[in-house]
């Protein structure tokens, strides 16, 4: 997903490659010329509020939105603003179904990597019955048996070594370990490490896409906050209380809200905006996840 093109939101600062970032570096979304940030307290917020919740923030902003746009133009919060609010939206659905994706991947990757495990756990077996049915107990594969992946396959792969040494390899063939035995030992060990790698690949990928949620549901937070400020000057409590009670309940395939007070307050604690009814579920501007 490529967001160099996308359209801009106040709370998302441009840091050039090399400029000092207003967060640890991690948090960031990488666009031409450098990355798209949010300040330190922006995304600690994100990162306590749910995908659902934001969104459903986003949708109450909207509507809210809708039915004054000229008054919130002269606050600074025109149609590119709504715009580009409904487009960090849907970044954000995006993130939240290649996250979902992801986990789906780690858990098969996790399944494969136990087979895997269980193959090497076979093997080491094997070797210390066959060093021992020739001779060389102690030699091919010595102390107890590794509980750490990486040190299962060094393991694996130091009694590999060993079994092509050449006092080692006539004794091991009488003993059966012939060519087909140490290719095998060869696959396991290869599979295991493929698997390990697949396994922290994914798991890297994973914990990226977290930490640019966390951006993205910050800077779409911080947006949402702005036009609540704006909203006690453009609009009557009436206006916004019944815009939010209009509000369907359902939010697409991230369920539904019979009560959003707690969410509400977590959102926007009492002295970030003015005082207004909690809203109710989500609104239908935002565009909904499909299959999230």
């Amino acid at each position: 997903m490529s967001l160099s093109s996308f359209p801009p939101l106040r709370s998302l600062q441009f840091v050039p490659h090399g400029a000092p970032p207003p967060d640890d570096p991690r948090y960031a979304l990488a666009v031409e010329g450098g990355r798209l940030m949010v300040a330190r307290s922006l995304r600690q917020r994100g990162a306590r509020v749910s995908v659902r919740d934001c969104i459903v923030a986003v949708q109450e902003a909207l509507v809210l939105h809708a039915l004054d746009p000229a008054g919130f133009a002269r606050r600074g919060l025109d149609a590119a603003w709504r715009d580009a609010l409904r487009r960090w939206c849907e970044v954000l659905i995006e993130q939240h179904g290649l996250r979902a994706l992801e986990e789906l991947n780690l858990r098969q990757a996790l399944e494969e990597q136990r087979q895997h495990v269980e193959q090497a756990r076979q093997q080491w077996k094997q070797l210390g019955l066959t060093a021992r049915l020739a001779g060389l107990q102690g030699r091919l594969v010595r102390g107890r048996y590794p509980t750490r992946i990486s040190e299962l396959i060094a393991a694996l792969q130091a009694a590999a070594e060993r079994t092509e040494h050449p006092e080692h390899v006539p004794l091991l063939q009488a003993a059966g370990f012939d060519d087909r035995a140490r290719a095998a030992l060869a696959n396991v060990v290869a599979a295991l490490a493929g698997s390990q790698q697949a396994v922290a690949q994914l798991r890297a990928r994973q914990a990226q896409l977290t930490d640019q949620m966390q951006v993205v549901r910050g800077a779409l937070l911080a947006e949402v906050g702005r036009l609540r400020l704006a909203a006690a000057l453009v609009l009557t409590p009436q206006q916004r209380g019944g815009a939010i009670r209009a509000l369907p309940v359902e939010l697409g395939g991230l369920g539904s809200f019979p009560d959003r007070r707690q969410s509400h307050e977590r959102l926007f604690p009492p002295d970030e905006h003015s005082p207004a009814e909690p809203p109710h579920p989500a609104a239908a501007p935002c565009p909904q996840p499909s299959g999230a």
